[in-house]
């Protein structure tokens, strides 16, 4: 299955997310604040990867509203300012993945209890933590990844769509 996703953050985490999301033959866009992002859009790389041309580059949020699932890896305590950012565009029936550690310490909260209580109920919240050296990806050195979430049918369909050669759920 083919997804269109938007990957939030552009930091060595979201640069890996957007590049094996491409890798496995998703439709990718890549979406950071104009002032970080404009470089991204005229080199097509950075410190940690260069980036096909397969994959969409914008500082355009309301792009977010075309999108089925929307990765997350920006830092947790940005999460509810970002959560807050979005509501005007009244996401329904979207898949949240947060790929990002730690809890909203200004809340109390874990992550997923912040996306949930700040979205529609209709919107499924996933977790996808794992190995934190990146550049082994890159490099072609497979690893395990954990995904999961409290809807067990979404879990399972990402388990089986976006497990690949390097990445096994």
């Amino acid at each position: 299955k083919t997804y269109n996703i938007m990957v939030v953050g552009n930091g060595k985490r979201g640069s890996f997310l957007t590049w094996y999301l491409d890798y496995i033959g998703n439709n990718v866009t890549l979406y950071g604040k104009k002032e970080v992002i404009n470089t991204l859009m005229n080199s097509r790389k950075n410190e940690y990867v260069t980036f096909n041309e397969s994959i969409k580059i914008t500082y355009n949020l309301e792009e977010i509203k075309e999108k089925d699932i929307i990765v997350i890896s920006i830092p947790s305590q940005a999460l509810y300012g970002f959560m807050q950012e979005i509501k005007e565009f009244n996401l329904t029936n979207k898949t949240f993945i947060l790929c990002m550690k730690g809890i909203d310490t200004s809340r109390n909260q874990r992550l997923s209890e912040v996306v949930s209580e700040n979205t529609d109920s209709s919107n499924n919240v996933v977790v996808w933590i794992g190995p934190g050296h990146v550049q082994e990806f890159y490099r072609g050195i497979p690893n395990c990844m954990v995904i999961d979430s409290k809807n067990n049918q979404i879990k399972e369909e990402l388990v089986n769509n976006l497990t690949s050669n390097l990445i096994r759920f």
